[in-house]
């Protein structure tokens, strides 16, 4: 829509001799401005598409994971990654099953780990502070 503006407005201002200076740098400009809008909005017309799916093509589970085609490819291949192929060649796959899948192996903090410690030295000295078990 505002291409088209643009463009009537200077076919107009070069018919009718218009000479505003650095009007055409400036219409190229917004040209050049609406494209990245135009851009930004497919861009999140496509995301708001994706979080509404339960049920993800290869591109749109590349998006949501952030994990490039040919590795997502590659996991269904070794049976890593959890897919449907309902027809025999399309991929498909579950939004909560990606979502388990990338929680797996949950490191621990350095806070965590220390409190586990503590906790296992406790549940394993025995009252006079000496290890429990072990040789007499």
């Amino acid at each position: 829509m505002l291409l088209r503006y643009f463009l009537y407005v200077s076919i107009f201002a070069s018919e009718n001799r218009w000479r505003v200076p650095g009007s055409s740098l400036n219409i190229i400009k917004l040209v050049k401005m609406e494209e990245k809008i135009i851009e930004q909005l497919n861009r999140i017309e496509r995301y708001s598409m994706i979080a509404a799916k339960s049920m993800l093509t290869i591109d749109e589970a590349a998006i949501f994971t952030g994990l490039s085609k040919s590795w997502l490819y590659k996991a269904t291949c070794n049976h890593t990654l959890p897919h449907y192929k309902p027809n025999g060649k399309i991929i498909y796959f579950d939004r909560a099953e990606l979502d388990s899948w990338m929680k797996q192996n949950r490191i621990s903090t350095a806070e965590e780990i220390e409190e586990a410690a503590k906790a296992y030295m406790v549940s394993t000295t025995g009252t006079n502070g000496h290890r429990k078990g072990g040789q007499k």
